[in-house]
């Protein structure tokens, strides 16, 4: 299981989606996760799903599920958690079910219980991996500080594999000013440095810290699919002149090994345009691959164990 937690309006939900290459969780500039959503990578084409209630009874079965859909389902009280199976088609995963979790923010939850369930999915640290979505706009507030002191006391005793296992996605990267002379608080090292110190503050060193663009990744993804153009375009124009809005490259901030920065320089080198390599400049494909690098090295091997024993 990946368990994507955050705060309201991180973008958390556009980032899921930007992973699944479409539009399928609800996302706005509020509160719109409401349920708890397990995807659950399989091999069919379309997305269906089983929404049931607290008590586990099925509300509802969808075939072909829509983000129409699924606004509904989370707009439904009745509708506690709902699972979905569908391709997660960027995510190297032989071998193994890899499950898409994403929670209610704690400060975003009608169900007590989900608020529980996320504390008890980020105290579990010999379980599954965890994407913390941080809104690069808005660090620091309140209810985020509540969230990160949780987890970075979760991470403490817990070595290299603790460390490994969260990984600090900070997105909408594109909203701040790429000039490197520029040293305020809106441009993008400052922020970046700002996540880095905010964490080891707390005690927790070399964390994986990825700046991400999830809007501008969808929109290249989703082929424009009911997506407003404007900020893909604008993200274009910004990689043409600073080096800086190459969100891949900021391999200081996360500990990606070489063999894997390798791989995707290779990927990158055989983008036959510019346009293809926007998808690599937005950062989302360098948090896929800290994904697979887990998988590998924890999750599979884990597995064996277990067979073995």
């Amino acid at each position: 299981e990946i368990n994507v937690v955050a705060t309201m309006s991180s973008g958390k939900s556009t980032l899921i989606n930007a992973l699944l290459g479409q539009q399928l969780m609800p996302a706005a500039n509020e509160a719109t996760t409401a349920t708890i959503v397990k995807i659950i990578d399989t091999d069919q084409d379309n997305f269906s799903a089983i929404a049931c209630d607290e008590s586990g009874q099925v509300v509802t079965k969808l075939d072909n599920v829509t983000l129409e859909d699924m606004q509904a389902l989370n707009a439904d009280e009745k509708v506690s958690t709902i699972e979905i199976k569908g391709k997660i088609p960027r995510v190297s995963s032989v071998g193994m079910k890899l499950v898409l979790v994403d929670t209610p923010g704690p400060n975003n939850s009608r169900d007590k219980s989900h608020e529980e369930m996320t504390y008890k999915m980020i105290a579990d640290s010999d379980k599954s991996l965890v994407l913390y979505v941080m809104n690069g706009q808005q660090l620091g507030i309140n209810d985020d500080k509540i969230l990160l002191d949780y987890v970075c006391k979760s991470m403490k005793g817990g070595g290299k594999k603790a460390r490994e296992r969260f990984i600090f996605a900070v997105n909408k990267m594109d909203t701040f000013k790429p000039d490197p002379q520029y040293e305020g608080p809106k441009c993008i090292t400052k922020a970046l440095d700002n996540v880095k110190s905010c964490l080891e503050d707390r005690e927790i060193y070399s964390p994986n810290i990825f700046p991400v663009c999830s809007l501008p990744a969808l929109q290249k993804r989703a082929g424009f699919q009911g997506l407003c153009a404007f900020d893909i375009t604008y993200f274009k124009e910004m990689c043409k002149y600073y080096d800086a809005m190459h969100f891949e490259k900021y391999y200081k901030y996360n500990n990606l090994p070489l063999t894997v920065r390798n791989h995707l320089n290779d990927l990158i080198g055989q983008a036959s345009s510019d346009d293809d390599k926007l998808e690599f400049h937005t950062g989302i494909v360098s948090i896929e691959q800290a994904i697979a690098q887990y998988i590998n090295k924890y999750a599979r091997t884990t597995k064996v164990f277990c067979l073995e024993r």
